[in-house]
């Protein structure tokens, strides 16, 4: 290739995980994490001089992530808003209409431009506020320039602000622009008129908050469900995996210290072969219970596997951590968990590092876990 080498980008799921992975003609697949690989192209090719740099690569990997439900409700209110006003500017522009037709487009360029802006950030918070000001302000722009003839735009716009706020937030932004249009009807329409649009207006912001909260009631339950393990109610794979991206984001942006421990039960499926399973589910519950009275607010717990919980010990440094640790340890050997026998745990202790990922941190944990099983079990081993 006469110098020029031929780099190929993608992602692929390892173990649950997204990585970035680059393919040369010379040294095959590589992951960046430093794991090795074989794998088909994923993504289109593309020729570069000496590849691409992180910050082309976390834009790409950003574009290739899968799209969440809010950002498709997002999508979806922002197309459906478009098309809804375009044929109004049309009509507008046909009728010389100048000032509502430089408003009606003015709205459509600005909702296309946040859209085009959250598919390339997915800041999704940002857009949401702001397209909920834009609708918003377009509306009252609206109806102050036309009167009460356009006062029915209001209604699918404070419904949408439900759909991209909090309810309470949205209450509280539809509140202010229900005054808003207050002042600008007020003077123009009749009484009867004027008690008719506040009372409908009021009643469809009442529903549509009773509808939001039920939604996201029942969204929290799920999203808690979900991220929690059914039998002893700590933290689930999805969850830990969740809380580690977290911690190392914290560390990389705000240098907050984390130190993670990996817990592993000694000889569990004696317990499971002595006396059953149903046994053994009660000792993982019985030791969540130890571990969670003995962890901060502020730890995060989850099971990691079978016997195996991870606790993540947030603004903790690594000596703190490890005396958690060898407490957690006695505890569980105090308990007497199984009768005529006693129950020990091995502990792994690593602190998060600069530049390392989750994997890596956890993986660091798991080497220093099995360290404390080769050496003996019911011990302590930290991370070098």
């Amino acid at each position: 290739m006469s110098g020029d080498l031929m780099f190929l980008y993608g992602n692929i799921k390892c173990k649950g995980r997204l990585k970035c992975w680059r393919f040369t003609a010379e040294s095959g697949c590589k992951f960046h994490e430093g794991h090795n690989t074989k794998s088909r192209v994923l993504a289109p090719k593309r020729r570069v001089r000496g590849g691409w740099d992180c910050a082309q690569m976390d834009k790409y990997k950003l574009s290739s992530v899968k799209r969440t439900p809010q950002e498709a409700v997002m999508f979806l209110v922002s197309g459906l808003s478009v098309i809804g006003i375009l044929p109004f500017a049309v009509l507008r522009l046909i009728r010389h209409e100048t000032m509502l037709m430089l408003l009606d487009f003015g709205l459509m360029i600005g909702i296309t431009a946040l859209a085009v802006y959250l598919y390339r950030s997915r800041a999704i918070r940002l857009v949401s506020i702001v397209n909920t000001v834009f609708y918003s302000v377009g509306m009252v722009l609206v109806v102050y320039t036309r009167g009460e003839s356009l006062v029915y735009w209001a209604f699918p716009v404070m419904i949408a602000t439900f759909f991209l706020l909090k309810p309470h937030e949205a209450a509280l932004s539809n509140s202010v622009t229900m005054l808003a249009l207050v002042y600008a009807l007020i003077q123009h329409v009749t009484p009867l008129n004027f008690a008719t649009i506040t009372v409908t207006l009021l009643i469809v912001n009442l529903y549509s908050y009773l509808f939001a909260v039920r939604t996201q009631q029942q969204h929290d339950s799920l999203s808690q469900q979900a991220s929690k393990d059914f039998l002893t109610g700590a933290g689930n794979r999805l969850a830990l995996e969740a809380q580690l991206a977290a911690a190392v984001s914290g560390f990389q942006k705000s240098r907050v210290v984390a130190s993670l421990v990996l817990l592993d039960i000694d000889h569990f499926k004696t317990v499971n072969d002595s006396y059953g399973h149903v046994f053994g589910d009660a000792v993982l519950v019985r030791l969540s219970e130890i571990v969670r009275a003995r962890i901060r607010n502020s730890d995060a717990f989850f099971r990691y596997g079978g016997e195996e919980f991870v606790v993540i010990a947030m603004g903790s440094s690594l000596d703190a951590t490890v005396k958690l640790a060898e407490e957690l340890r006695q505890r569980v050997q105090a308990a007497k968990l199984v009768p005529a026998q006693e129950l020990t745990v091995s502990l792994g202790v690593a602190e998060l590092r600069e530049g390392q990922s989750s994997a890596d941190w956890l993986a660091r944990a798991d080497s220093a876990l099995y360290d404390a099983k080769r050496s003996g079990r019911n011990m302590t081993r930290v991370a070098p």
